[in-house]
């Protein structure tokens, strides 16, 4: 089956969404698939892939890697409309997969008669991410522009993929046809840790991984890292690695007088940054946002890393045995679930067996690629 991927952004990248993209393409070619995937024009690393890369023009020139809403990307989305429908009458493909609202915009622009089937790949909801981005003033405005988007352009596809239960729902409940909305949570690739589990030495660490847009929810746990008892801070270090400009978070550790318990490290290459996740003793995922799946969960559980998450991250994982679930909106919680996880060694070991098992049930690869297809044969037969 020939298949066109469609992504507004760059491409690769270590962010989630370019990450989950490039691992469907990835499976999909694997599984035999003539796929190709069209993106903007840059990138953060060299392409190492088995499918086909199209790219936009580099004009107007836009290298920002950081997710958001930008004037710039109005032109850009155009222009990624035109490459679609020029890559549709080209290769003729047999479905047009858009991943998130940008790239399904552009796919229906390219292919307004619906002509050939388009699938929508709903990465997050707008609802709750887009007054992330902008002023105070303006969050009640982004949050009703991102609901009106929620509503109305999964309405485009002829068929909806979630990421997650909530997504799912929430799409549901739009009145999206529950007939042509599917589950898909991200493959999680399970990874060979190293022979010998973390040695402690003189410190735990902990480590978050990942972009530091204020959706993530650091500043959470930055507030539980403020009032930490000195017994549990003189034990613990917390390592952020990231591809983002570090400066505005640093500053915000400094003004709370944490660079001594927390330190920024380049991601890297992802065999490097992955190599932290497996030595790390603890993952933090503090995103308190609903609407997607975070990507960098489902790495630390595939890595058998001890979890903690907020409380309502995902309903198939369940607190003490899969991940460590606390309210990260309140730093007395934050602080109290460090405080555990740092003491408590025979915690951590029965997290991390846990943390490999809900990635095996819940995050399956197997069951991703399988549906997935069983999804396209469904829309090439409509």
């Amino acid at each position: 089956m020939r298949l066109l991927h469609v992504f507004a952004g760059p491409f690769p990248t270590v962010q989630g969404t370019q990450v989950l993209v490039g691992q469907t393409c990835e499976l999909l070619s694997r599984f035999g698939h003539d796929v190709h995937l069209l993106c903007y024009a840059h990138a953060t690393r060299e392409p190492d892939v088995s499918f086909t890369i199209h790219r936009i023009a580099d004009w107007p020139r836009f290298h920002r890697d950081r997710s958001g809403p930008s004037t710039r990307k109005v032109v850009l989305d155009l222009l990624l409309a035109r490459q679609c429908a020029h890559l549709i009458g080209r290769l003729r493909p047999h479905i047009v997969h858009a991943h998130h609202y940008e790239a399904l915009v552009a796919a229906w622009l390219a292919n307004p008669l619906g002509k050939t089937p388009i699938v929508f790949h709903a990465h997050a909801l707008m609802a709750p991410e887009l007054p992330t981005y902008g002023p105070q003033r303006l969050r009640w405005p982004a949050a009703w522009l991102g609901a009106v988007m929620d509503t109305s352009l999964p309405r485009l596809a002829h068929a909806a993929v979630a990421v997650s239960p909530y997504v799912r729902d929430q799409i549901e409940k739009t009145g999206y046809r529950k007939d042509k909305l599917y589950l898909l949570r991200p493959p999680a690739e399970i990874t060979s840790p190293p022979r010998h589990p973390p040695n402690p030495g003189h410190y735990i660490r902990a480590v978050y991984m990942g972009n530091l847009d204020k959706y993530q929810g650091l500043d959470h746990l930055l507030r539980g890292l403020a009032i930490l008892d000195t017994n549990t801070r003189e034990l613990l270090k917390v390592d952020v690695i990231t591809d983002s400009d570090p400066s505005d978070f640093l500053a915000e550790v400094r003004s709370r007088g944490l660079e001594d318990l927390v330190e920024a490290h380049p991601h890297g290459d992802p065999q490097g940054a992955l190599t932290r996740l497996w030595e790390a003793h603890i993952a933090l995922v503090p995103r308190v946002l609903a609407g997607g799946a975070p990507i960098k969960l489902v790495n630390a559980l595939a890595a058998g890393r001890p979890t903690m998450v907020h409380t309502t991250t995902d309903p198939g994982l369940v607190h003490n045995r899969d991940v460590w679930a606390v309210d990260m909106t309140q730093p007395q919680a934050v602080a109290a679930g460090l405080r555990v996880l740092t003491r408590d060694s025979a915690l951590r070991s029965r997290l991390s067996v846990g943390a490999v098992s809900a990635a095996q049930r819940l995050f399956s690869e197997e069951k991703y690629i399988n549906d997935l297809n069983r999804l396209y044969q469904i829309m090439r037969g409509r």
